[in-house]
């Protein structure tokens, strides 16, 4: 299993926005995963003053799907949170594997 993290940093009077973005636009222009599964989780950290973070989990049974997830998505993602947010709203990803020891 391999699991999409993206890590949204934004600023608190940007929470309510931020959802109902990812809620209603963020992935709605994807051929593939019209309706992609994903959870959200608040990233419970000490974040810089007036900073909250949230991380968005996809997951894939193999690296393939995810590859063809971000192939459709990247772009498309990145240009509706630009012209949502601007640099009000930064965001960075990393691939998990899961691993049995």
């Amino acid at each position: 299993m391999f699991i999409l993290n993206t890590t949204y940093i934004t600023t608190p009077n940007n929470i309510d926005p931020w959802k109902k973005w990812l809620k209603e636009e963020a992935f709605q222009e994807s051929i593939a995963f019209r309706t992609p599964d994903y959870r959200v989780y608040r990233v419970d950290h000490p974040a810089e003053e007036g900073q909250v973070s949230f991380a968005v989990q996809f997951s894939f049974e193999n690296m393939a799907l995810l590859d063809l997830f971000q192939d459709e998505l990247e772009v498309i993602h990145q240009k509706s949170l630009a012209k949502k947010f601007g640099a009000q709203c930064l965001f960075f990803t990393t691939i998990l594997s899961h691993e049995i020891l």
